[in-house]
């Protein structure tokens, strides 16, 4: 793990009354991260599909000075190297006027460089649509990551130079697995280097159209 992350695994793995479970591979963390609901999972989501967030921990801090306990939800690390601290409001919270976290937990987090962001249920956006696109993304990375070769990965994105749907894509390439070649899109729009305007209102299809970023 690269020495200059400050954050690279979770400070609790507590899982709170009543929600769900998620076990997945991150391919920004390069390692398994455990997320529990369903806003965790999209939240986690959105920073895998977000290409101006560099890398992220899954909570990576434990606010001991809140009454009661408050797990920090995210950290993220932009490209810009600007890091954020993420904390996932539940309902309750976005209805009263009480500080979520500590105003010695604020002033900490200044010290540090870090931004809070209070995230209300219907932020980071995301459509479901989106949502299941990218997830779909994030099982084939999973999957055949491994298998992927430079040389596969660098004729997709050369193919997508024009703009290529991904039925013409996977005609072009079909000397290769379809599953491959599609895993090399997907890796190549993970990393920010090819885009779709199709991901937020529909679901993958043989016409939606890559183009270079």
């Amino acid at each position: 793990m690269p020495p200059e992350l400050r954050f690279h695994v979770p400070q609790s793995n507590r899982r709170p009354f009543g929600s769900h479970r998620f076990d997945a591979w991150s391919p920004k963390a390069a390692r398994r991260v455990t997320l529990f609901g369903q806003r965790s999972l999209r939240a986690w989501v959105a920073i895998e599909a977000d290409s101006t967030i560099s890398h992220f921990c899954e909570r990576p801090l434990v606010v001991e000075s809140s009454k009661p306990t408050r797990v920090i939800d995210f950290w993220v690390q932009r490209t810009s190297s600007e890091e954020e601290l993420w904390i996932l409001l539940r309902t309750t919270e976005c209805s009263t006027d009480e500080p979520v976290v500590s105003s010695a937990f604020q002033q900490w987090s200044q010290t540090q460089g870090f931004t809070p962001r209070l995230l209300p249920p219907e932020e980071p956006a995301m459509t479901d649509e989106q949502f299941q696109n990218w997830g779909t993304v994030l099982r084939y990375l999973a999957a055949n990551r491994k298998l992927l070769t430079e040389d596969l990965i660098n004729g997709v994105q050369q193919a997508c130079d024009a703009g290529v749907g991904l039925g013409a894509l996977e005609h072009r390439f079909q000397h290769h697995d379809p599953i491959l070649v599609r895993t090399a899109l997907f890796h190549l729009l993970h990393r920010g280097a090819v885009r779709t305007t199709e991901f937020t209102s529909t679901l993958i299809h043989p016409s939606m159209r890559f183009e270079l970023a």
